[in-house]
């Protein structure tokens, strides 16, 4: 046991609530290690750290002993030396002559061995010295020269900081490769910790398995510590690692945790990791594309564990193994730390580019993931998208950093104390994420409009449901992917595209969601069926042209693009409302359900309206005309009416309809015509050409206050532009009172206006 004081930064904490580490590494929450002698009192750890932890018994005093194993002839490629000059402390040097067969304990390899100077056979244990290149390790015996190699799971050049410091400073990417080195010679090591592998800090006994000199490569304290944090955050399959950075004035530490100072416990987990990685491998056999590996390790992922709380249900786990891998593999449980590390881990195996970040998010202290998908670096958090259901959440799945800051904070990343390293250059644009189905069949995931279309057949009917995140915040929503939609030759049967699921609206038609917005990039021709939902089509200067087909439009729906017909069809299902802001024309416009928001120019052939639904026309921009050709209402069994809803905010506002047409026979006799105005010089102005002669037309006026307008409001008023003959056939009432104004009090004008007298 080494008999000194050993200074310990406690710069990765794992006993803070949820996912709060990192406390003292970042936000000047640390103070610097101080590097410049041996401390001569045990310092004092910050107050926010876990204490050390203590082994319920004294430190392991068994050394390791090398035990004889099966021989092994060494590979014909490297020649075995016979002889070997080892020098000693004495004057006389001796000579060791070894056999052709040698065995090992995979710490040291064994030749049997006569000795010169005093003749007995023996074993002499041969020390490795070790080297890293990108895919492997190799050590060579410091006395045969003999060389065993072992390949990598994980590729150093695959490791952004330490490409990173390959960049910048030689120095410390050659500390990093001693780390990597010694961390991977341990993990395929038999070798126990006792007492001769301890280091003391204070009272508290930590094990460790190297002691790796940083000022013989010309470094400071303050830069070995930043090399080990990147050192340890990069690479969670050194699963045994003690979270605890140990140095002195001229050492690293490279600490081991008291539960794999065994053996036999880290052949237990490297049994595990390997079990792991065959499983997952297996699940993501057919995955070929970088974004389907890192959806299908985002699902498996989520789908094999779960969040890590303590027995109260509520207090986030501190224990280490829900902060690494361990949790994930020996327990399916951890906090956001093995999230984070499991997707790093994972990801290797599939060749993604994959780091650690740490900051905030939701008040507390964070870690999550960037990753490289397509050669673009996103955001990933895949504990705040577990939301512990089947359906897993894509919330935080591949955002930009515009979306991503909505509830994150990224630690300020800088080269030096207290910090890791710069982060790559994040993507603008979020991912244009879209999972597709046909029919009910899940096709699998895709990053835009565009590569979903490559997939389609015309025969198919197909389903394109966006990705967006909703409720993170209460009562507030962010739309920050944004879809584009191009046009396509690609024919399909139909398509419907689904935008965020959870849109409500209030009684003033405030939503509390944003729709998904889609930018139509270009002039895009409708030649199949298109369904939207829930979705805003937005542009500033391009067309929509329905040719021969229908577009459908559900929920809340804005058409932010000119409307072109050539013999299309829309069908209005929407339950909410859909608000079209630019000029439409249209063939037929179906109003199956709900409202029609009209902010600009419409010129509609045919308006059919269903059974026992009230098409609504809202002018919510002033000086708007909406010419319908035909409004056609079918029988309604129920009020024995039909009835058109007119709502206007605006003035200048002008509805013209040719021919009102009762489509099917029956005592459907009344037509109600309601505007709700409020204000009467929002009055719009109404015409009706011709109507069907066989029905009354009650008409009546509705402010939004009802105590705000009177009847006296509209004397001299125009009111309707309808035919001179049905005079006696209108009833006209102000704010719904139960007694009409009187037929006599209605006359026309020289514009054939109907108009209110005095």
């Amino acid at each position: 046991m080494k008999k000194i004081f050993i200074l310990l930064s406690l710069l990765l904490v794992i006993t803070l609530s949820s996912c709060q580490i990192f406390e003292n590494m970042f936000n000047g929450g640390s103070s610097s290690p101080k590097t410049s002698e041996v401390p001569t009192t045990t310092p004092t750890d910050p107050k926010t750290s876990k204490e050390p932890e203590k082994s319920t018994s004294a430190p392991v005093t068994t050394t390791d002993v090398p035990a004889t194993s099966t021989k092994q002839t060494p590979s014909t490629s490297v020649p075995t030396p016979t002889s070997s000059e080892i020098p000693t402390t004495s004057s006389v040097a001796h000579t060791h002559t070894f056999s052709s067969e040698w065995s090992h304990d995979e710490n040291f390899h064994w030749h049997d061995a006569t000795c010169s100077h005093d003749v007995k056979d023996s074993y002499e244990p041969h020390s490795f010295e070790s080297s890293v290149t990108s895919d492997k390790i190799t050590y060579t015996c410091t006395v045969c020269g003999y060389k065993t190699e072992y390949y990598n799971v994980i590729n150093l050049n695959s490791l952004y900081a330490y490409n990173l410091f390959k960049e910048t400073n030689v120095k410390w990417a050659t500390l990093y490769e001693k780390l990597f080195a010694a961390a991977n010679e341990f993990t395929l090591s038999t070798k126990n910790l006792g007492n001769d592998d301890v280091v003391m800090v204070g009272e508290t006994p930590y094990y460790f398995c190297k002691e790796i000199s940083y000022s013989e490569l010309g470094l400071t304290n303050n830069e070995a510590t930043s090399v080990w944090e990147a050192f340890y955050l990069e690479n969670p399959q050194f699963y045994w690692l003690n979270s605890h950075y140990i140095n002195n004035s001229t050492s690293v530490f490279l600490a081991v945790d008291d539960q794999f100072i065994t053996s036999s416990a880290r052949k237990i987990l490297e049994a595990s990791l390997t079990a792991l990685v065959s499983d997952v491998t297996l699940a993501l056999k057919d995955k070929t594309s970088e974004l389907d590996k890192v959806v299908g390790l985002h699902d498996y992922i989520l789908s094999h564990t779960e969040y890590a709380y303590k027995a109260d249900g509520t207090t986030p786990e501190d224990e280490s193994w829900a902060h690494s891998i361990v949790g994930f593999i020996t327990r399916h449980k951890g906090v956001c730390e093995s999230y984070a590390k499991t997707f790093i881990y994972l990801s290797r195996i599939f060749d993604i580019n994959n780091i650690a970040v740490t900051g905030s998010s939701k008040n507390q202290n964070h870690m999550w993931n960037l990753a490289q998908v397509n050669n673009k670096w996103y955001h990933f958090d895949f504990t705040w998208d577990d939301n512990g259901t089947e359906d897993y959440g894509y919330n935080y799945f591949a955002l930009n950093e515009e979306g991503f800051a909505v509830d994150h904070v990224t630690n300020t990343q800088n080269l030096g104390i207290n910090y890791l390293y710069p982060l790559p250059a994040i993507s603008t644009t979020s991912m244009e994420l879209v999972k597709l189905y046909n029919d009910e069949v899940y096709l699998g995931m895709y990053d835009s409009f565009d590569s979903a279309f490559e997939v389609m057949s015309e025969e198919n009917d197909y389903t394109i449901q966006t990705i967006n995140y909703f409720a993170r915040e209460s009562s507030t929503s962010f739309d920050n992917r944004k879809y584009n939609l191009n046009n396509t030759n690609k024919l399909y049967h139909s398509l419907t595209i689904l935008g965020m699921s959870h849109i409500f609206a209030d009684e003033t038609q405030t939503t509390y969601y944003t729709p998904t917005t889609i930018n139509v990039n270009e002039n895009v021709v409708l030649n199949s069926n298109l369904t939207l939902e829930n979705v805003v089509l937005s542009t500033t200067t391009n067309t929509l042209k329905v040719k021969n087909s229908t577009l459908t439009l559900k929920g809340y729906v804005e058409v932010n693009v000119e409307i072109l017909d050539e013999a299309g069809i829309i069908d209005n299902y929407s339950s909410i409302r859909v608000s079209y802001n630019k000029p439409v024309t249209i063939s037929t416009m179906n109003n199956s359900f709900g409202r029609a928001y009209i902010t600009s120019n419409a010129n509609i052939t045919n308006l059919n309206v269903e059974k026992n639904k009230i098409p609504v026309i809202y002018f919510g921009t002033a000086n708007t005309t909406v010419n319908i050709t035909n409004m056609n209402f079918f029988k309604n069994t129920t009020t024995n009416r039909v009835v058109l809803s007119v709502v206007s905010s605006t003035t200048g506002n002008i509805l013209s309809i040719d021919n009102i047409v009762k489509a099917e026979t029956g005592e459907n006799n009344n037509f109600t015509f309601n505007v709700q105005i409020e204000d009467v010089a929002n009055y719009p102005d109404v015409r009706i050409n011709n109507r069907f002669d066989d029905i009354y037309v009650i008409y009546m006026i509705i402010s939004t206050d009802p105590t705000a307008i009177t009847a006296t409001d509209f004397v001299s008023h125009k009111i309707l532009k309808t035919a001179r003959a049905n005079k006696d056939k209108y009833l006209l009432y102000i704010n719904s009172t139960t007694s009409s104004i009187s037929k006599d009090k209605l006359t026309f004008d020289d514009d054939d206006y109907l108009v209110l007298n005095a």
